[in-house]
Formats: structure tokens, C-alpha cells, sequence
């Protein structure tokens, strides 16, 4: 049985940091599924910018390569890394840190643009270089069909709602959000 883990959290290994929280982790005996959920937030900080002239975030980004490092036994150079997302490194160390016979990391993207669509995927490609092929990096596409409750919660949202947890929930048990449509 997997046991499924929201919000899951690898504090950092060096320095001083938040620790990187994986929307939701599958966690099976020999395989580790990290899901990361896009839809409307845009890209995040590049590695190059986040890192700035800070020693401490230095050393927070070389504790994230280590878990990497220890896991797929790839040296990464951090200058290789400079364009990516921040957030895709510690990502992918979170993932690394279970250890996993297999590991996949998967971006599931909800109504992306063409151009979302081909960041995410050139993030993930060349990401997918730098590590020699050796974690499985992953987008889906779903475009949604947005049923009224979702239309009623995101207008909440829209408006400054922000108690709407239990909606949500509700409407996830209930099958009442959205419809997804593969692409």
C-alpha cells in the first residue's frame, strides 16, 4: 500500500532555510512519486536570482545538490542550474531523499498555455540533461472544464475569500469542481 503524503516536507540540509514542501508524495516500498500541481502561479525564481551574493542561501543550494548527489550519484555543477527554477531543485532533492529504488517527479499542469507548456517542459528537459537521465522527470497537461462550484470558488478567491478550504475539500470528495481533459 502507498501511503500518500501532502504538503511533504524535506527540511534543508545546510544552512538555514524553509524547507521544500512537495504538493503531494506517493510513497511506495521501491518507487517515490513527488506530484508538484501548476495552474495559475507564475515561473518561479531562477536558481541565479534566488541565490544573489547570499552565503546562506549558497549553502542551502549545495545541501539540496548533495541530497541529489547521494541519491543519483551525479555531481551537478551549480553554474548548470543558474536558469532554472529554484523551486524545481529542492523539488527534486525532496523526491531524491526517500531513496527510492525508482523516483518520479511529475508537473501536472491545468490549463497551460502553449507557452507555460514549453517553460515547464524545457525546464524539465534540461534538467533532465544535467541529471544524465537518471530520475524520472514528467509533464501532464490537462485542460479543464470548470463545473459551477469551481466558478462560485474561484470568483470567492477573486473577491479576497480566503477561508475556502473546506469547499474545496468538499468538492474533491464530491466530484463537483471540474472535469479534466487530458492532452
Amino acid at each position: 500500500e502507498p501511503k500518500y503524503i501532502f504538503e511533504f516536507e524535506t527540511p534543508v540540509r545546510r544552512g538555514k532555510g524553509w524547507p521544500s514542501c512537495t504538493d503531494l508524495m506517493i510513497d511506495y516500498p521501491d518507487v517515490c512519486i513527488a506530484i508538484e500541481a501548476k495552474r495559475t502561479e507564475p515561473p518561479y525564481e531562477k536558481v541565479k536570482s534566488w541565490l544573489g551574493d547570499s552565503s546562506n542561501r549558497k549553502l542551502v543550494l549545495e545541501g539540496w545538490l548533495e541530497i541529489i548527489y547521494d541519491y543519483i550519484n551525479v555531481k551537478i555543477d551549480p553554474e548548470a542550474i543558474y536558469n532554472l527554477p529554484y523551486q524545481m531543485i529542492h523539488r527534486v532533492a525532496s523526491a531524491c531523499s526517500l531513496n527510492k529504488q525508482q523516483t518520479h517527479i511529475v508537473y501536472i499542469g491545468f490549463d497551460l498555455n502553449g507557452k507555460k507548456t514549453d517553460y515547464y517542459l524545457g525546464c524539465l528537459t534540461r534538467f533532465s540533461e544535467i541529471l544524465k537521465g537518471k530520475l524520472g522527470l514528467h509533464l501532464v497537461r490537462y485542460d479543464i472544464e470548470k463545473l459551477p462550484d469551481q466558478i462560485n470558488l474561484e470568483s470567492k478567491w477573486d473577491s479576497g475569500e480566503r477561508d475556502l478550504s473546506g469547499s474545496v475539500v468538499n468538492g474533491l470528495i464530491n466530484d463537483n469542481l471540474m472535469r479534466l481533459i487530458r492532452r
